[in-house]
Protein backbone atom coordinates (compact mmCIF):
# COMPACT_ATOMS: atom_id res chain seq x y z
CA UNK A 1 0.00 0.00 0.00
CA UNK A 2 1.45 3.30 -1.10
CA UNK A 3 1.36 6.12 1.42
CA UNK A 4 0.01 9.52 0.36
CA UNK A 5 2.61 12.21 -0.27
CA UNK A 6 1.59 14.22 2.78
CA UNK A 7 2.17 11.22 5.03
CA UNK A 8 5.61 10.64 3.50
CA UNK A 9 6.51 14.24 4.15
CA UNK A 10 5.20 13.97 7.71
CA UNK A 11 7.27 10.87 8.46
CA UNK A 12 10.35 12.53 6.98
CA UNK A 13 9.79 15.71 8.98
CA UNK A 14 9.32 14.11 12.39
CA UNK A 15 12.96 12.93 12.85
CA UNK A 16 14.31 16.35 11.83
CA UNK A 17 11.88 18.09 14.18
CA UNK A 18 12.92 15.83 17.07
CA UNK A 19 16.59 16.44 16.27
CA UNK A 20 15.97 20.20 16.18
CA UNK A 21 14.20 20.10 19.55
CA UNK A 22 16.98 18.00 21.09
CA UNK A 23 19.70 20.34 19.81
CA UNK A 24 17.71 23.38 20.97
CA UNK A 25 17.55 21.91 24.49
CA UNK A 26 21.30 21.18 24.43
CA UNK A 27 22.08 24.73 23.30
CA UNK A 28 19.88 26.22 26.03
CA UNK A 29 21.44 24.00 28.71
CA UNK A 30 24.88 25.17 27.49
CA UNK A 31 23.86 28.76 28.24
CA UNK A 32 23.32 29.87 24.63
CA UNK A 33 20.32 32.09 24.01
CA UNK A 34 18.33 33.34 21.01
CA UNK A 35 18.97 36.80 19.63
CA UNK A 36 17.66 39.63 21.82
CA UNK A 37 17.34 42.96 20.00
CA UNK A 38 17.80 42.63 16.25
CA UNK A 39 19.79 45.14 14.27
CA UNK A 40 23.25 45.14 12.77
CA UNK A 41 24.36 47.91 15.14
CA UNK A 42 22.95 49.88 18.07
CA UNK A 43 21.90 52.93 16.04
CA UNK A 44 18.95 51.03 14.55
CA UNK A 45 17.76 50.60 18.14
CA UNK A 46 18.98 53.67 20.04
CA UNK A 47 18.22 56.53 17.67
CA UNK A 48 15.15 58.74 17.96
CA UNK A 49 14.47 61.75 15.75
CA UNK A 50 15.35 65.26 16.96
CA UNK A 51 14.54 68.51 15.16
CA UNK A 52 17.73 70.32 16.24
CA UNK A 53 20.18 67.43 16.52
CA UNK A 54 18.89 65.24 13.69
CA UNK A 55 18.76 62.32 16.11
CA UNK A 56 19.67 61.51 19.69
CA UNK A 57 19.81 58.51 22.01
CA UNK A 58 16.49 57.18 23.23
CA UNK A 59 15.83 57.34 26.97
CA UNK A 60 15.86 54.14 29.05
CA UNK A 61 17.43 52.17 26.20
CA UNK A 62 18.45 48.55 26.81
CA UNK A 63 20.25 46.73 24.01
CA UNK A 64 22.54 43.72 23.71
CA UNK A 65 24.99 44.16 20.83
CA UNK A 66 24.89 40.63 19.40
CA UNK A 67 27.29 41.31 16.52
CA UNK A 68 30.20 41.76 18.97
CA UNK A 69 31.75 38.54 20.26
CA UNK A 70 31.13 39.32 23.94
CA UNK A 71 27.54 40.53 23.23
CA UNK A 72 27.99 43.68 25.40
CA UNK A 73 24.98 45.26 27.09
CA UNK A 74 24.25 48.94 26.33
CA UNK A 75 21.88 51.08 28.39
CA UNK A 76 20.91 54.74 28.55
CA UNK A 77 19.41 56.76 31.38
CA UNK A 78 16.25 58.88 31.51
CA UNK A 79 17.92 61.62 29.44
CA UNK A 80 19.59 59.37 26.86
CA UNK A 81 23.15 59.42 28.28
CA UNK A 82 25.04 56.13 28.24
CA UNK A 83 25.03 54.62 31.70
CA UNK A 84 28.30 53.48 33.19
CA UNK A 85 30.80 53.69 36.00
CA UNK A 86 30.86 57.06 37.76
CA UNK A 87 27.65 58.44 36.24
CA UNK A 88 25.65 60.02 39.06
CA UNK A 89 25.51 63.78 38.39
CA UNK A 90 24.42 65.94 41.29
CA UNK A 91 24.10 69.64 42.03
CA UNK A 92 27.31 69.62 44.09
CA UNK A 93 29.81 67.32 42.36
CA UNK A 94 31.93 68.52 39.40
CA UNK A 95 31.25 66.73 36.12
CA UNK A 96 33.60 65.70 33.34
CA UNK A 97 31.63 65.51 30.09
CA UNK A 98 32.75 63.48 27.07
CA UNK A 99 31.17 64.34 23.71
CA UNK A 100 31.59 62.74 20.31
CA UNK A 101 30.31 59.80 18.32
CA UNK A 102 30.53 56.01 18.60
CA UNK A 103 34.08 56.22 19.97
CA UNK A 104 32.63 57.89 23.08
CA UNK A 105 29.38 55.91 23.25
CA UNK A 106 31.50 52.71 23.19
CA UNK A 107 28.70 50.34 22.23
CA UNK A 108 31.20 47.51 21.69
CA UNK A 109 31.79 47.12 25.44
CA UNK A 110 29.57 46.88 28.52
CA UNK A 111 28.39 50.00 30.36
CA UNK A 112 31.14 49.85 32.98
CA UNK A 113 33.91 49.45 30.35
CA UNK A 114 33.15 52.41 28.08
CA UNK A 115 35.85 54.96 27.46
CA UNK A 116 34.29 57.50 29.89
CA UNK A 117 33.75 54.73 32.47
CA UNK A 118 37.41 53.71 32.33
CA UNK A 119 38.47 57.35 32.77
CA UNK A 120 36.12 57.63 35.76
CA UNK A 121 37.78 54.61 37.39
CA UNK A 122 41.19 56.24 37.03
CA UNK A 123 40.07 59.62 38.36
CA UNK A 124 38.10 58.28 41.32
CA UNK A 125 41.31 57.31 43.06
CA UNK A 126 42.44 60.94 43.24
CA UNK A 127 39.45 63.29 42.96
CA UNK A 128 35.71 63.60 43.50
CA UNK A 129 34.27 63.96 40.03
CA UNK A 130 31.48 62.34 38.02
CA UNK A 131 32.07 61.39 34.38
CA UNK A 132 29.18 61.71 31.94
CA UNK A 133 29.09 59.84 28.63
CA UNK A 134 27.57 62.24 26.07
CA UNK A 135 28.50 60.12 23.06
CA UNK A 136 25.93 59.47 20.33
CA UNK A 137 26.73 57.08 17.50
CA UNK A 138 27.16 58.80 14.15
CA UNK A 139 27.42 62.35 15.49
CA UNK A 140 29.41 64.93 13.59
CA UNK A 141 31.06 67.91 15.31
CA UNK A 142 28.00 70.16 14.86
CA UNK A 143 25.75 67.67 16.62
CA UNK A 144 28.28 67.00 19.40
CA UNK A 145 28.60 70.72 20.18
CA UNK A 146 24.83 71.24 20.18
CA UNK A 147 24.41 68.26 22.51
CA UNK A 148 27.17 69.75 24.68
CA UNK A 149 25.26 73.05 24.94
CA UNK A 150 22.09 71.24 26.02
CA UNK A 151 24.08 69.26 28.58
CA UNK A 152 25.74 72.39 30.02
CA UNK A 153 22.30 73.95 30.47
CA UNK A 154 21.08 70.79 32.16
CA UNK A 155 24.11 70.24 34.44
CA UNK A 156 25.61 73.53 35.71
CA UNK A 157 28.44 71.75 37.57
CA UNK A 158 30.24 70.58 34.41
CA UNK A 159 33.89 71.48 34.98
CA UNK A 160 35.48 70.10 31.82
CA UNK A 161 34.43 68.94 28.34
CA UNK A 162 36.48 66.58 26.18
CA UNK A 163 35.61 66.21 22.53
CA UNK A 164 36.85 63.03 20.84
CA UNK A 165 36.91 63.34 17.07
CA UNK A 166 36.69 60.39 14.67
CA UNK A 167 37.95 60.27 11.06
CA UNK A 168 34.44 60.39 9.61
CA UNK A 169 33.95 63.88 11.08
CA UNK A 170 36.00 65.27 8.22
CA UNK A 171 33.26 64.26 5.77
CA UNK A 172 30.16 64.25 7.93
CA UNK A 173 30.48 67.87 9.07
CA UNK A 174 29.80 68.82 5.43
CA UNK A 175 27.91 65.93 3.88
CA UNK A 176 24.14 66.41 4.30
CA UNK A 177 23.42 62.66 4.55
CA UNK A 178 25.20 60.70 7.26
CA UNK A 179 23.00 57.91 8.62
CA UNK A 180 20.28 57.17 6.09
CA UNK A 181 17.40 57.96 6.46
CA UNK A 182 18.44 60.40 9.19
CA UNK A 183 19.73 63.85 8.35
CA UNK A 184 22.17 65.78 10.51
CA UNK A 185 22.74 69.52 10.86
CA UNK A 186 25.90 70.34 8.93
CA UNK A 187 28.03 73.32 7.94
CA UNK A 188 29.21 74.96 4.73
CA UNK A 189 32.55 76.77 4.51
CA UNK A 190 32.91 79.91 2.39
CA UNK A 191 36.66 80.06 1.70
CA UNK A 192 36.54 83.54 0.16
CA UNK A 193 34.85 85.14 3.17
CA UNK A 194 36.20 82.57 5.66
CA UNK A 195 32.67 82.22 6.93
CA UNK A 196 30.96 79.18 8.43
CA UNK A 197 27.23 78.66 7.82
CA UNK A 198 25.23 76.09 9.76
CA UNK A 199 22.66 74.17 7.76
CA UNK A 200 19.64 72.84 9.62
CA UNK A 201 17.79 69.56 9.19
CA UNK A 202 15.00 70.12 6.67
CA UNK A 203 13.27 66.72 6.80
CA UNK A 204 13.05 64.42 9.80
CA UNK A 205 13.04 60.65 9.28
CA UNK A 206 10.28 60.35 11.90
CA UNK A 207 8.26 62.79 14.04
CA UNK A 208 10.38 64.56 16.65
CA UNK A 209 11.22 62.19 19.50
CA UNK A 210 10.09 59.07 17.66
CA UNK A 211 12.07 56.01 16.58
CA UNK A 212 12.83 55.32 12.93
CA UNK A 213 13.27 52.23 10.79
CA UNK A 214 16.16 52.30 8.28
CA UNK A 215 14.49 49.88 5.85
CA UNK A 216 11.47 47.59 5.89
CA UNK A 217 13.00 44.08 5.87
CA UNK A 218 11.91 41.67 3.15
CA UNK A 219 10.06 38.43 3.86
CA UNK A 220 13.24 36.32 4.11
CA UNK A 221 14.85 38.75 6.58
CA UNK A 222 11.68 38.93 8.69
CA UNK A 223 11.45 35.11 8.86
CA UNK A 224 15.11 34.59 9.78
CA UNK A 225 14.93 37.30 12.43
CA UNK A 226 11.82 35.69 13.93
CA UNK A 227 13.51 32.29 13.92
CA UNK A 228 16.70 33.60 15.52
CA UNK A 229 14.75 35.52 18.16
CA UNK A 230 13.01 32.29 19.21
CA UNK A 231 15.70 29.65 18.72
CA UNK A 232 19.18 29.54 20.24
CA UNK A 233 20.12 26.82 17.74
CA UNK A 234 19.12 28.88 14.70
CA UNK A 235 20.73 32.03 16.06
CA UNK A 236 24.14 30.54 16.84
CA UNK A 237 24.27 28.43 13.68
CA UNK A 238 23.58 31.63 11.72
CA UNK A 239 26.40 33.42 13.56
CA UNK A 240 28.87 30.68 12.70
CA UNK A 241 27.79 30.55 9.07
CA UNK A 242 28.31 34.31 8.86
CA UNK A 243 31.79 33.88 10.31
CA UNK A 244 32.60 31.36 7.57
CA UNK A 245 30.91 32.95 4.56
CA UNK A 246 30.11 36.57 5.47
CA UNK A 247 26.71 38.24 5.33
CA UNK A 248 24.50 36.99 2.45
CA UNK A 249 23.68 39.60 -0.19
CA UNK A 250 19.97 39.35 0.65
CA UNK A 251 20.68 40.84 4.07
CA UNK A 252 22.93 43.71 2.97
CA UNK A 253 21.42 47.19 2.72
CA UNK A 254 22.85 49.78 0.36
CA UNK A 255 22.47 53.55 0.38
CA UNK A 256 23.43 56.29 -2.04
CA UNK A 257 24.95 59.49 -0.68
CA UNK A 258 24.47 62.88 -2.28
CA UNK A 259 28.10 62.81 -3.39
CA UNK A 260 27.30 59.76 -5.51
CA UNK A 261 29.14 57.10 -3.48
CA UNK A 262 27.30 53.98 -2.34
CA UNK A 263 27.87 51.66 0.57
CA UNK A 264 26.28 49.63 3.38
CA UNK A 265 24.28 51.52 6.01
CA UNK A 266 26.21 50.38 9.06
CA UNK A 267 29.81 50.50 7.81
CA UNK A 268 30.35 54.26 7.91
CA UNK A 269 31.19 56.42 4.93
CA UNK A 270 31.86 54.45 1.73
CA UNK A 271 34.62 55.20 -0.80
CA UNK A 272 36.65 56.94 1.92
CA UNK A 273 39.41 58.30 -0.33
CA UNK A 274 36.85 59.92 -2.61
CA UNK A 275 34.87 61.29 0.31
CA UNK A 276 37.99 62.70 1.96
CA UNK A 277 39.12 64.42 -1.24
CA UNK A 278 35.65 65.91 -1.70
CA UNK A 279 35.60 67.19 1.91
CA UNK A 280 39.06 68.74 1.69
CA UNK A 281 38.10 70.56 -1.52
CA UNK A 282 35.11 72.01 0.30
CA UNK A 283 37.06 73.39 3.27
CA UNK A 284 36.55 70.60 5.80
CA UNK A 285 39.70 71.39 7.80
CA UNK A 286 38.94 75.12 8.07
CA UNK A 287 35.34 74.32 9.02
CA UNK A 288 36.52 71.90 11.70
CA UNK A 289 38.89 74.46 13.19
CA UNK A 290 36.13 77.05 13.36
CA UNK A 291 33.78 74.57 15.06
CA UNK A 292 36.42 73.70 17.65
CA UNK A 293 36.97 77.40 18.33
CA UNK A 294 33.23 77.87 18.81
CA UNK A 295 33.06 74.96 21.26
CA UNK A 296 36.00 76.39 23.17
CA UNK A 297 34.36 79.83 23.32
CA UNK A 298 31.08 78.36 24.62
CA UNK A 299 32.92 76.61 27.46
CA UNK A 300 35.19 79.56 28.23
CA UNK A 301 32.16 81.82 28.74
CA UNK A 302 31.00 79.44 31.46
CA UNK A 303 34.42 78.96 33.05
CA UNK A 304 34.68 75.37 31.77
CA UNK A 305 37.79 73.63 30.41
CA UNK A 306 37.55 72.40 26.82
CA UNK A 307 40.01 69.87 25.41
CA UNK A 308 40.25 67.89 22.20
CA UNK A 309 41.60 64.50 21.19
CA UNK A 310 41.08 62.02 18.35
CA UNK A 311 40.25 58.34 18.13
CA UNK A 312 43.30 56.10 17.80
CA UNK A 313 44.44 52.52 18.15
CA UNK A 314 48.06 53.54 17.76
CA UNK A 315 48.36 53.20 14.00
CA UNK A 316 49.63 56.10 11.89
CA UNK A 317 46.52 58.05 10.95
CA UNK A 318 46.28 61.26 8.94
CA UNK A 319 43.14 62.38 10.73
CA UNK A 320 44.76 62.09 14.16
CA UNK A 321 47.60 64.34 12.98
CA UNK A 322 45.08 66.72 11.40
CA UNK A 323 43.12 67.11 14.64
CA UNK A 324 46.29 67.65 16.64
CA UNK A 325 47.37 70.37 14.19
CA UNK A 326 43.91 71.96 14.24
CA UNK A 327 43.93 72.03 18.05
CA UNK A 328 47.34 73.74 18.00
CA UNK A 329 46.13 76.32 15.49
CA UNK A 330 43.01 76.98 17.55
CA UNK A 331 45.00 77.20 20.82
CA UNK A 332 43.19 74.23 22.36
CA UNK A 333 44.60 71.60 24.74
CA UNK A 334 45.11 68.30 22.91
CA UNK A 335 45.20 64.95 24.71
CA UNK A 336 47.84 62.91 22.88
CA UNK A 337 46.81 59.33 23.64
CA UNK A 338 48.52 57.65 20.68
CA UNK A 339 51.89 56.97 22.41
CA UNK A 340 50.08 54.76 24.96
CA UNK A 341 48.98 52.33 22.23
CA UNK A 342 52.20 50.34 21.98
CA UNK A 343 50.87 46.91 20.93
CA UNK A 344 49.46 45.79 17.59
CA UNK A 345 46.59 48.14 16.68
CA UNK A 346 44.03 45.35 16.22
CA UNK A 347 44.67 44.14 19.76
CA UNK A 348 42.78 47.23 20.95
CA UNK A 349 39.80 46.63 18.65
CA UNK A 350 36.52 44.90 19.49
CA UNK A 351 36.13 41.39 18.06
CA UNK A 352 32.98 40.52 16.13
CA UNK A 353 31.23 37.17 16.07
CA UNK A 354 32.09 36.72 12.39
CA UNK A 355 35.79 36.67 13.32
CA UNK A 356 36.55 40.17 12.02
CA UNK A 357 37.79 43.10 14.08
CA UNK A 358 35.37 45.96 14.58
CA UNK A 359 36.95 49.39 13.97
CA UNK A 360 35.96 50.57 17.46
CA UNK A 361 37.74 49.98 20.77
CA UNK A 362 37.25 46.82 22.75
CA UNK A 363 37.93 46.72 26.53
CA UNK A 364 41.71 46.91 26.05
CA UNK A 365 41.32 49.99 23.87
CA UNK A 366 39.12 51.91 26.28
CA UNK A 367 41.42 51.06 29.21
CA UNK A 368 44.49 52.18 27.28
CA UNK A 369 42.91 55.49 26.33
CA UNK A 370 41.94 56.08 29.96
CA UNK A 371 45.50 55.41 31.12
CA UNK A 372 46.75 58.07 28.69
CA UNK A 373 44.01 60.65 29.28
CA UNK A 374 43.50 60.51 33.05
CA UNK A 375 46.81 62.25 34.06
CA UNK A 376 46.15 65.04 31.54
CA UNK A 377 42.59 65.56 32.85
CA UNK A 378 43.71 65.45 36.47
CA UNK A 379 46.39 68.08 35.85
CA UNK A 380 43.97 70.45 34.11
CA UNK A 381 41.33 70.21 36.83
CA UNK A 382 43.81 70.54 39.69
CA UNK A 383 45.29 73.71 38.17
CA UNK A 384 42.04 75.61 38.81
Amino acid sequence: MRLPLWKKLLFLTIPFALLFIALEIIFRLAGLQPASEFSTSPQAYFFVSDARLGWRNRAHGRYRYELIDSAPFNTTDSLGYRNGYGVAPSAQTPILLFIGDSAVFSGEVNDDATLPSEVAKKLKRKMNIHVLNGGVRGYNTVQSLRWMEQTLDRFPTVAMVIYISSPNDLVENLNPITRYPLRAPTVAWDAARRHLTQQEVDTLAAPDGQSFTPDAPNTLVRFTRWLREHSALAHHVALRLRRLFGTPAAFRKQITLETGATGPVDDGMPAWDEQRAWALQNGALDAMQRLLEQGHATCRQRGIHFAVTAFTRGEPATWYDDVQALADRAGLPFIDARPAFTDAPLSYAALRRDGLHDPHHGPKGTRTFAEAAAPFIEAMLQND
